[in-house]
């Protein structure tokens, strides 16, 4: 999901999100709870879609 960080100040304090873009992972079945955040450099776009690719790919796993 995306979202407005500026029109969303609660959000984004529950989340830590600090920049943008800020990816986050919400494991499922965990209402929020585990959270795994991008932690890389913001212009590094290979890592970023890396760090998607794997957050995808792990909830697959658990689709299974």
């Amino acid at each position: 999901m995306m979202i407005d960080g500026p029109e969303n100040h609660e959000l984004c304090s529950r989340y830590r999100a600090e920049g943008f873009p800020e990816f986050v992972y919400l494991a499922p079945g965990s209402k929020g709870m585990k959270v795994k955040s991008y932690d890389g450099p913001r212009n590094d776009e290979s890592g970023m879609k890396s760090f998607l690719i794997k957050m995808i790919e792990k909830h697959d796993k658990l689709n299974e």
